[in-house]
């Protein structure tokens, strides 16, 4: 089967087998002599020089030395025109067997070495593959050494390639993963393939989560796993975001529940309040104790919206002003929170700050910074708190650990403790709602959820620094904004505007609410018929509609509610004045298809001066 050729001494061919004829075309008749041979196998003239000299070199050598002649490798141009390559080898025959001469053969290889170029672009296609990859790929045996890592491995854990091959498996596997590594082998093995989580110690100290997917292959006649990683930080990340995103949607589910309730209870209480001072005007110090409770009521209303726009069910109002007079006034401020034995010291920096922001927000902020560095250094000998305000540029490694940060220029509060410091395992929780460091009775866990909220608010971050007994820092940073000069309103004086017997119709479910209202209403010189409900209202309002001026509408009530009762008033009377009165954020219930024209929304609790001359307004003198 191996094409062959006899030829003489005299370079004549004489004999070619079957094989060489079907092989390569040529038959005796075509190529008599070695002469006629040499151009048609090797047309290209350099190319056909080499192969003579090289043929003639390697037989003078053979019959020097007497040794075997060394087969050479060539590519031979059939008859076809077709090119085959073939190994050529020879051998001398007896001088007295027919005069003489070479046995010649010529072996095609020449599928062979088609299989060995496909094989070695597969080969350089999957090196190719394995080494630009986006995901790492590890292979290693079943004794979890490794085998072969591609560029992509040593980029993500910052070794090298041939650090990462003297090393095993569990080299780079967290502790707590590591200890898993023989069972995760098994069941490599057992089944062939395994999907699972672990996370891989950078060469840095970091850790990386990883999600890998492994798959049981023979490579070279050897049982190997191989393994593609997949870093997951941002999808661990993305998780967090979501289950912190979920416990918010709790909270504010409670909140959503109770804020109603809660204003309604303040608006009687304000409502009380103020029948109580008109009846009391001449005795001046129960005056000053109404105001006080006046004012305990207005900052638990303050309270209820802080809770709302934590619970993000609320809006706040944002506007650009100076943070370095707000802070300011802060820290002097916050100095009643601070007990006398603490040495408190602050410091503002004198380049002017602008924000934008809620000053009501803020000023929540700095005080639950305070007041939890204050019981950060209970029982710390030499307790001491440090405050600033400092403008801060952002550098590169800054832009990456907050990537959710826009710009480079921001304002830095701090506030500094020397007290017990937080565990670094729970670092990681401080601003979870309802997780407290503090003992039994002395914290709700809401503090930093709230905080945490209310920086999101304003497009800023936080950054902590703590260690066990040396104390915690909060950093603050907060977007600087260009200098706007905003008007603000002066305060005009609180007046009743009396009601000359004009009628309203008063609609709230909490007779608690209504009677105080309908009472002070009536104290302004208003007549006033009350609803428990809405559908009650409408019936109540067709009855009565010729003397019916305006209706003061709850939005959140059973049956009937302030919007639908709204649109069924409308359809009787299209100019009827309407205010609805909301224990959420009147914003939402505008945004919710409220007809704007001849309509007020004001919020539970709500001052009984501005009431009054919110009718006016509608119904005018």
């Amino acid at each position: 089967p191996v094409p062959y050729a006899l030829n003489d001494n005299h370079c004549n061919i004489t004999f070619l087998n079957r094989a060489f004829t079907d092989t390569f075309g040529y038959d005796i008749h075509d190529i008599p002599t070695l002469d006629a041979w040499w151009p048609k196998a090797y047309p290209d003239k350099d190319y056909r020089q080499w192969v003579i000299d090289t043929w003639q070199s390697h037989m003078e050598t053979s019959r020097r030395d007497g040794t075997p002649f060394e087969s050479i490798e060539l590519h031979v141009r059939c008859k076809d025109g077709t090119s085959r390559t073939a190994i050529i080898g020879a051998g001398t025959l007896d001088a007295d067997s027919d005069g003489g001469g070479h046995l010649v053969t010529l072996f095609d290889i020449t599928e062979r070495k088609q299989n060995e170029a496909l094989l070695e672009a597969s080969q350089k296609r999957f090196s190719t593959l394995f080494e630009s990859s986006n995901d790492s790929l590890f292979i290693h045996n079943m004794k979890a050494d490794f085998i072969d890592v591609n560029q992509t491995a040593c980029e993500r854990l910052g070794y090298n390639k041939q650090e990462l091959l003297n090393m095993k498996v569990s080299d780079l596997d967290s502790p707590e993963f590591a200890a898993s590594l023989p069972e995760r082998v098994q069941q490599m093995a057992e089944h062939g393939k395994a999907v699972f989580e672990s996370a891989h110690l950078r060469k840095d100290g970091s850790i990386m989560p990883v999600e890998i997917s492994a798959r049981v292959i023979e490579l070279d006649g050897v049982t190997v796993a191989f393994n593609t990683v997949r870093d997951i930080s941002e999808r661990k990340m993305f998780e967090e975001q979501l289950r912190q995103s979920q416990k918010m949607e709790a909270i504010g589910t409670l909140v959503g529940g109770i804020a109603h309730d809660f204003n309604n209870m303040l608006a009687a209480i304000q409502g009380n309040v103020y029948l109580a001072r008109m009846q009391m005007q001449e005795l001046p110090v129960a005056s000053d104790k109404l105001t006080n409770i006046e004012k305990l009521g207005n900052r638990a209303a303050e309270m209820v919206q802080q809770l709302l726009t934590f619970a993000r069910k609320d809006s706040v109002a944002m506007r650009i002003f100076n943070l370095n007079a707000f802070m300011d006034e802060g820290f002097r401020l916050a100095k009643t929170l601070i007990p006398e034995n603490i040495d408190h010291q602050t410091g503002i920096c004198s380049k002017q700050l602008h924000i934008r922001g809620d000053a009501t927000q803020l000023q929540q902020v700095l005080m639950n910074l305070l007041s939890n560095a204050v019981d950060a250094v209970d029982n710390v000998s030499s307790p001491s708190i440090r405050c600033s305000l400092t403008a801060f540029e952002a550098n590169q490694a800054f832009k990456q650990s907050h990537p959710e940060l826009k710009g480079s220029h921001f304002a830095c509060i701090s506030v500094k403790d020397n007290g017990h410091g937080i565990a670094n395992e729970r670092l990681d929780k401080i601003f979870e709602p309802f997780f407290t460091t503090k003992e039994v009775g002395k914290g709700t866990g809401l503090g930093l959820a709230m905080l945490y909220g209310a920086v999101q608010t304003h497009d800023g971050a936080i950054a902590v620094e703590s260690e066990l007994n040396k104390g915690t820092a909060f950093h603050i940073y907060l977007p600087i904004r260009a200098k706007k000069n905003e008007h603000v309103a002066g305060s005009q004086a609180a007046q009743v505007m009396a009601g000359q017997g004009r009628t309203i119709l008063l609609v709230d479910d909490e007779t608690s609410v209504r009677s105080a209202v309908a009472e002070a209403l009536t104290s302004m010189g208003y007549s006033v018929f009350e609803a428990g409900d809405g559908e009650q209202a409408l019936e109540m309002f067709k009855n009565n509609q010729d003397q019916i001026e305006l209706v003061i509408s709850d939005v959140v009530m059973p049956k009937l509610g302030g919007k639908d009762l709204l649109k069924a008033l409308r359809q009787v009377n299209q100019q009827l004045p309407v205010i609805l009165v909301t224990g959420y954020d009147k914003e939402q219930v505008l945004d919710q298809g409220v007809q704007t024209k001849q309509c007020l929304v004001i919020n539970k609790p709500f001052d009984f001066y501005k009431l009054s001359q919110a009718i006016r307004k509608l119904i005018g003198e």
